[in-house]
């Protein structure tokens, strides 16, 4: 598994702000909530393939489900034209 790169470096950013004048603790405030926007909605690879995994397994249920439905479907038909036929 690859780990993802940073979106913005916060140590940086913090700088940026102290030197400019802002307040430390203000500065790492602003810098925890953008980080917190930037990653917080953001799906890793791993999340990615545990979805698809799960996907798979309901997807091969549902075509599983469809299958014994259409094959009841068939004998259905099959028995009520054999009894038609058969009068």
């Amino acid at each position: 598994m690859t780990t993802q790169a940073p979106l913005f470096n916060i140590h940086k950013f913090i700088k940026r702000l102290t030197d400019s004048g802002v307040d430390a603790k203000q500065a790492e405030a602003h810098a925890e909530a953008i980080d917190e926007a930037l990653t917080g909605g953001v799906a890793t690879s791993a999340d990615i393939a545990v979805l698809r995994s799960e996907l798979k397994l309901s997807l091969g249920s549902v075509v599983i489900a469809v299958g014994f439905a259409l094959a009841g479907l068939i004998a259905f038909a099959t028995n009520l034209i054999l009894s038609a036929i058969s009068g």
